[in-house]
């Protein structure tokens, strides 16, 4: 199974990208130059998971970024093709989101 993997900047995404090319898989690095980086995706994760998850792990000392901001960034990679989404990605307690089939290469619509 092909995982997408959100590394949190440019170093970081590089250095994971060379792992993975090391480690032979076909594993896709996406570098995100904020703090939305919550590990890999897998299918059909909703939006709301994934927003609460990266509130938790930046919550100390106090809430760093709102619900509302990393929507926002999570929405992102759907525009970008890189993840598509099931659903209004706008709605993060319905939507679910996962990478695109290797055979489709149309982006995803938001």
């Amino acid at each position: 199974m092909k995982t997408l993997h959100i590394a949190p900047g440019d170093s970081a995404g590089g250095s994971l990208q060379q792992a993975v090319i090391d480690a032979g898989t076909d594993d896709e690095v996406l570098p995100w130059r904020d703090d939305l980086s919550c590990g890999p995706i897998s299918p059909g994760r909703r939006l709301n998971s994934m927003v609460a998850e990266t509130m938790w792990l930046n919550s100390e000392p106090y809430y760093q970024v709102g619900d509302v901001m990393l929507l926002m960034r999570a929405v992102a990679p759907v525009e970008q093709g890189k993840l598509i989404a099931d659903g209004d990605p706008w709605d993060m307690r319905s939507c679910r989101v996962r990478l695109p089939d290797s055979t489709n290469t149309a982006p995803a619509s938001p």
